[in-house]
Parts: structure tokens; sequence; C-alpha cells
């Protein structure tokens, strides 16, 4: 059954293997993405991150009225093993595609915003097993990435008015965090780079929450996966744009308190730890050639 939340109507293709918010389905249909084996050989756009098996795709689409922009992000063959762990923790075979587009629905449900899907579709093999599954979302307007707006509009060193610029995004980071660990749910990917801001000229900010593809509600272990996700973002924020004031500010009003309080040691010092172990981690990858580049802000290394 498809999670839709919103009752927002859409439309079910290609034997049930595709779903297309029904807004959408005539210029999809027009431009002859009507099944999923057309959707996943689709030649148009240009590449915005291919990894592994994964690639995501910027293209447009002419409506008559202009062009409509999408992100399509296309899961290839995922591997046996990554299926069966997924089958473990989740209790079902769940393909890329469809994990990502419930989660959507789960996010924004909690009232945070994320990016507008358009659908999903999916080929599996009998008992379960992927194939291939794709996601099709709206392109985020006059939006930017954090790991971009920061050091664009936030650089060191800071006069009074972007300092409670920089405290209201602290503020708002830590309202997204408590508003998803309060439903339950857990990014596991919960980096500065997976959040895009618009920042509004009258002074408002408003947070996305992007990548969604291994959200999930755990039945057991949270604060385990609790204190992962705090020090992920607390390692993605670099200490040469991060002071350690900002970095207590976030954690008190994530948690919020006014002052710290004897139960907030153990898991302040686990944060850090854990942080530690993430920067090590990358640094090796990073070192056997595994990722491109040195994430934004340790290019002098240090966490």
């Amino acid at each position: 059954m498809v999670e839709n939340k919103e009752e927002v109507p859409f439309s079910v293709l290609d034997g049930g293997r595709m779903i297309i918010r029904t807004p959408f389905l005539a210029l999809f249909l027009l431009h002859g993405l009507r099944d999923v084996r057309a959707v996943m050989s689709f030649r148009g756009g240009s590449p915005s991150k291919e990894q592994g098996p994964r690639s995501v795709y910027r293209f447009s689409l002419p409506d008559g009225e202009g062009e409509k922009v999408f992100f399509l992000k296309r899961h290839h063959h995922s591997p046996l093993r990554q299926q069966i762990r997924e089958f473990l923790r989740y209790g079902s075979f769940l393909s890329g595609g469809r994990r990502e587009w419930e989660n959507i629905w789960k996010i924004r449900q909690v009232g945070i915003p994320t990016i507008e899907p358009v659908g999903f579709g999916e080929r599996k093999e009998w008992g379960g097993w992927e194939l291939e599954s794709f996601l099709i979302s709206l392109e985020l307007e006059e939006a930017c990435r954090l790991t971009e707006f920061i050091p664009k509009h936030l650089s060191p060193p800071l006069d009074p008015s972007l300092l409670s610029r920089k405290r209201q995004l602290l503020g708002e980071l830590a309202l997204l965090a408590r508003r998803m660990h309060q439903a339950g749910l857990f990014h596991r990917d919960f980096y500065l780079g997976h959040m895009f801001i618009k920042d509004r000229r009258e002074g408002e900010m408003e947070l996305y929450l992007m990548d969604l593809q291994r959200v999930f509600r755990p039945r057991w272990r949270k604060e385990r996966w609790r204190i992962k996700d705090l020090a992920s973002l607390n390692f993605s924020a670099p200490p040469g744009w991060f002071t350690a004031t900002d970095r207590l500010r976030f954690y008190k009003q994530y948690r919020g308190i006014s002052r710290l309080e004897d139960r907030d040691r153990s898991p302040i010092r686990r944060i850090t730890r854990k942080s530690q172990r993430i920067w090590a981690h990358t640094r090796r990858l990073w070192e056997r050639g595994k990722i491109q580049k040195i994430p934004w802000g340790f290019e002098n290394g240090a966490v």
C-alpha cells in the first residue's frame, strides 16, 4: 500500500509498478514516461550525482506554460547484501524508490519541510528482490544547500547582525532535529549537506530536509540513533565555522533547556566521541580514494 498521508491524488501505472501524482500524469504521458522501463531508460537532463548503482539527474519537461524542472533518482540493481540488511532492519523488501517516497510523506506529516514528491516506480523479481526503482521530485526553487549558504553568507568574522542570523539558523536546526526525533524518526545521514535553506528577505529562514532514503522509525535502541544523528550533524559543522559556544547553544535549544543538567554530560560525551569516529572514518576513505573530496570545511583537517 502506498503511504500518502496528505491524501494527494495519485495515479497507478504499469500494472501497479509506478505511481504518479495525478496533476503531473498528463505531462509524463505526453513525454512517453508511462512505465518503469521508460523512466529508467530516460536520457534527458544532466547528471547531478552518480554513486555506484544510484544516480540523480535534473531534467525539465515543457508543459505549455513554460517548463517544470524535476529530479530523477534511479536505483540500478541494488546489491543483494544491502537488500538483505534492509530487510532485517525493516522486515520487508522495500525498493529504494518506494522507501524514499514513503519517508517523504512521514517527514511532511510531522511538519518538516522537504522535497515535493511527484512519483516513484519499481521492478522486482519473484520474492520481492529489487531489480530497479526510481523517485521523481520537483526542483526546490530559490533554495540553497546549507554547505553553500554558510560560507557565502555567514563567513567569520561576524558583525552583530550576521551573528544574530547565525543564531537564528542554529535555532532552526535545533527545532528541525527535535521535531524529527520526537516523532521517533531518525535520518541516519543527518549532515548539513543534506539540508537546504530558503532565506527570505523579511528575515525568515526555512530549512528543508533532503535525502530521506535511509530515514526510519526504530522499535528499539532509539538513543543510539539519536546520538548518531546528532554526531553526524556535529561532525558536518566544521570548527572554523562553528564554535564550541555555537554547539552548546544548538544542544540546549534541541533539548529545550536554558542550562545544562547532569544528565546531559553523558550524551554530549557520546556525541563528541562519535563525531571524532566519523571524521576518522571519513579521512580514511578519502586517503584510500573511496570518496572524491574531503567534506566542506575540513580541508585543513581536525574535528
